[in-house]
């Protein structure tokens, strides 16, 4: 079967591009022919050029005001910044370009949606119904446009963020929900917020992250700068009690912390231009897990590290502790206000005997086979 995926793939984020990743080699493992359709829009791309502009077009004369002054204000940071955009930019669009099998045809807003060579195109994962990522919300993201007769559309793992819970109020979401033929989200709130509007089942599964097999991670795994014992922190959204968590833990096991940092602020010694492949290696090889970020989670988790996540009790980490609930492994989340708990390890062979997360896997392989066998 002929199978484009409509992600964010060209997001220079870890968790967009591995997530994309990963649903393309599980396809590929089901033998499936499996392409990357190339969409990128600008709202995507912009935060991630070189040294990028704020959005002016179709805006009111009073936001481009504000916008372009506190461009004016930040452009010293902007300009500290230039040197590690560019590095890290190079070894994300060199990831783009030799582990995701990209579709020749590339396009941005507006643009036409290359359907005619596929027998399904599969939406997902990500946060690609997000309006908070998405400018309100992509009729792309939404299979919103012609397809030919008998291709399937199929969303596997969409995901709202922290607007989970409210999604199924938007009129133009759940009008689009009829131009699917299968349906399943990332969060369980999404599926609720959702259900009521359409008669497809919506199922819960699994970032596609953790839908593959281990050895997948294992083999892209690039091995990490050190050969010293570390606790490894991983933040998208900056907390400094995780940065003290990760301290006060390397403290007890005698090991040094090493930071992985999502942005491109300068915040100490916080590695910024880690490759997708880079940022693998370092789960694979760390002592223990401190993350602010769901794909800091899972891939602690798919290493089997000792993981804590700290957390603020926001909407948006309703991700990481479904997940981490599901497993059993709710003790593992501490509230940023909490003292730093004595280190422990995890059982995973336990978790394991007890079904662990091959249920889930298991659900979410079976829901993909009966939405493409339709």
């Amino acid at each position: 079967m002929k199978i484009g995926i409509l992600t964010f793939h060209c997001a220079h984020n870890y968790g967009a591009v591995l997530q994309a990743y990963g649903l393309q080699e599980y396809l590929k493992s089901c033998g499936h022919e499996v392409e990357i359709i190339d969409y990128r829009p600008k709202y995507l791309t912009r935060a991630y050029e070189a040294f990028p502009f704020p959005q002016l077009k179709g805006v009111s004369f009073f936001k481009k005001c504000k916008r372009l002054g506190y461009w004016c204000v930040t452009l010293p940071w902007r300009v500290l910044e230039f040197p590690t955009r560019i590095v890290r930019r190079k070894g994300f669009e060199k990831f783009l370009s030799e582990k995701l099998n990209l579709s020749r045809e590339r396009f941005k807003e507006n643009g036409r949606v290359p359907t005619e060579k596929y027998d399904a195109i599969v939406f997902g994962s990500d946060q690609i119904w997000s309006p908070n990522h998405t400018h309100g919300a992509d009729s792309v993201f939404f299979g919103d446009f012609a397809s030919q007769a008998g291709m399937l559309k199929i969303a596997y793992a969409a995901s709202a963020g922290a607007a989970s819970e409210t999604l199924g109020k938007n009129t133009f979401v759940v009008r689009s929900l009829k131009n699917f033929n299968a349906l399943s989200v990332r969060e369980a709130n999404l599926g609720e917020s959702l259900q009521p509007h359409t008669d497809l089942k919506i199922e819960t599964v699994l970032d596609p992250t953790l839908l593959v097999d281990k050895s997948v991670w294992e083999e892209l795994a690039e091995p990490p700068k050190t050969d010293k014992k570390y606790v490894l922190v991983y933040q998208v959204s900056y907390k400094p009690e995780a940065d003290r968590v990760a301290r006060e833990l390397a403290a007890q096991i005698g090991a040094e912390v090493v930071s992985v940092w999502a942005g491109y602020t300068f915040r100490g010694n916080m590695l910024k231009t880690e490759t997708p492949e880079q940022f693998v290696g370092w789960f694979k090889n760390a002592a223990c897990v401190v993350s602010t970020s769901f794909h800091g989670t899972a891939f602690g988790l798919i290493f089997e590290k000792p993981l804590y996540y700290v957390g603020n009790g926001n909407a948006a980490e309703n991700r990481p502790k479904q997940i981490l609930g599901a497993l059993g492994l709710m003790n593992r989340y501490i509230s940023a206000d909490s003292p730093t708990p004595k280190f422990s390890e995890i059982n995973y062979a336990a978790m394991i005997q007890m079904g662990g997360m091959e249920p889930l896997q298991v659900r979410s392989r079976v829901f993909l086979a009966r939405a493409l066998a339709r």
